[in-house]
């Protein structure tokens, strides 16, 4: 009898086992979810260590709005998240109802969000419901932390959880991270604690984020910050600048201009020329940047400098000329640099040639590169230079629109100029939708001066076919 009573003692403490078991194992891992929580609390003060949030912040009290939690996030996304410029915005056609919603700096900071960073937090579709100003809930802030470092699967690709539509979702993929410990969505739609705001994003600073492409590296935000302070820790070499470098630009008969540069021949070092022309009251008309020592610019290169468009996207006329030419030894530890400015007083400008008569504008397959230009009426001369002038229509404000320049010359006088080899065609890329033209012919030489006659700028745009 007692052999049956202990047979049947053993069989209902099985499941009183089996449940204590379970117990003691859900409290391992409840344990560990905690103490992993709490180590990622230590690191709040890291926050203020990187600048990503000041020290007064993480002693402040209360809530905070969706804007600084977003602003915080940002920053925490380090230097490979600059921020966009607000032309960015322009650029999105369905934005446009929200033009006037948002501030310039707020579009600035807004488009950053889905163009800067590796993973976007916002979407485009969230920014017509999105308020600045409202107070951060705990929700909010889960799903912009679960974001901030969520799954990747390649170098272009939005984190997964960008694409979550339930709260649920977001909830489960917080506590699988450890952000959270509990999946309980109790709190979802109440304003999150400033300082619970920052422990969480602690923690997910101190979780492992998959970085790069299809070949990824497991690491933390918080790791790269400190990798990055140990290399802005390590001794810089001063730049200094070296013995002066003597140019002299001049005019030659045909309208070049030649540069008179005396410089060392140090082969190891790097060179660079710009040169860039400016209105009378330092508007910039046109410029370039060129590997090397420019000795030598053309007649096309003089005409382009000169006539170019400046403030109102309208043509305006060079004054004088900038040269600057800077060196770089090997290492780059030493620099020097020299500017010359180039009075063109002895240019004259006389708007006294016909308005041009545009007719079409054909382009090669998949270029931007005219094959052939024609007018309607009237002759291209082959002792003239044609100055292209093209207006981009891409965003929506139009001061974010650029202008784009290019100039031929033709080898006979024709109505029609074929570009085979692109010999006298000079473009730095031309947009060619709204074109338009202008006649420049050159008397004069060196000595005596010059004189540019120019025709107005066409009315008419070339039809593009």
């Amino acid at each position: 009898m007692k052999n049956d009573e202990s047979v049947s003692v053993r069989k209902s403490a099985r499941p009183l086992l089996l449940m204590l078991g379970l117990f003691i194992f859900l409290s391992s891992i409840f344990a560990q979810k905690k103490e992993a929580f709490f180590d990622d609390c230590g690191r709040v003060w890291d926050l203020a260590k990187f600048n990503i949030v000041s020290e007064e912040d993480l002693k402040r009290e209360g809530g905070l709005s969706v804007e600084e939690a977003l602003r915080t996030l940002l920053r925490a996304h380090g230097a490979g998240s600059a921020w966009q410029s607000a032309k960015e915005w322009y650029l999105i056609k369905e934005l446009a109802p929200l033009d006037k919603k948002f501030s310039e700096e707020e579009k600035s900071f807004l488009v950053s969000l889905f163009y800067a960073v590796k993973r976007p937090l916002l979407t485009r579709k969230e920014l017509f419901s999105l308020s600045l100003n409202a107070p951060l809930t705990e929700y909010d802030a889960l799903k912009y932390v679960t974001r901030f470092i969520g799954n990747t699967y390649s170098c272009i690709d939005e984190p997964e959880e960008i694409g979550f539509t339930e709260q649920g979702q977001t909830y489960a993929r917080a506590f699988d991270r450890k952000l959270i410990l509990s999946k309980s969505e109790e709190n979802a739609s109440r304003p999150i604690l400033r300082k619970d705001f920052y422990i969480l994003l602690a923690s997910a600073m101190n979780t492992n984020v998959s970085f790069g492409g299809y070949s990824t590296v497991e690491a933390t935000y918080f790791s790269f910050y400190e990798n990055a302070a140990k290399s802005t820790r390590k001794e810089k070499k001063v730049l200094v600048h070296k013995e002066s470098l003597y140019a002299k630009p001049k005019f030659n008969d045909d309208f070049s201009l030649s540069l008179n540069v005396k410089r060392p021949l140090l082969g190891a070092d790097k060179y660079f020329t710009q040169i860039t022309s400016y209105t009378a009251d330092g508007r910039k008309v046109y410029g370039w940047l060129s590997t090397g020592v420019r000795t030598y610019c053309s007649p096309q290169d003089m005409v382009m400098l000169i006539i170019g468009s400046g403030d109102g996207r309208k043509i305006e006329y060079a004054s004088y000329l900038e040269l600057e030419i800077s060196r770089c030894n090997s290492d780059w530890s030493e620099s020097w640099e020299e500017t010359a400015r180039f009075d063109l007083s002895d240019v004259k400008i006389v708007q006294d040639l016909k308005m041009m008569n545009p007719g079409a504008l054909k382009t090669f397959d998949g270029q931007w590169v005219p094959k052939t230009i024609s007018l309607k009426s009237g002759l291209f001369k082959k002792d003239a230079f044609y100055l292209l002038h093209s207006y981009e229509h891409r965003y929506r404000k139009d001061e974010f629109n650029r202008d784009s320049f290019a100039i031929f010359r033709v080898g006979d006088d024709t109505s029609e100029f074929e570009n085979l080899k692109h010999d006298e065609f000079r473009c730095g890329g031309l947009d060619t939708e709204d074109t338009h033209i202008l006649e420049v012919m050159i008397d004069g030489d060196a000595k005596n001066g010059f004189v540019l006659h120019v025709s107005p700028e066409s009315k008419e745009a070339f039809e593009e076919k």
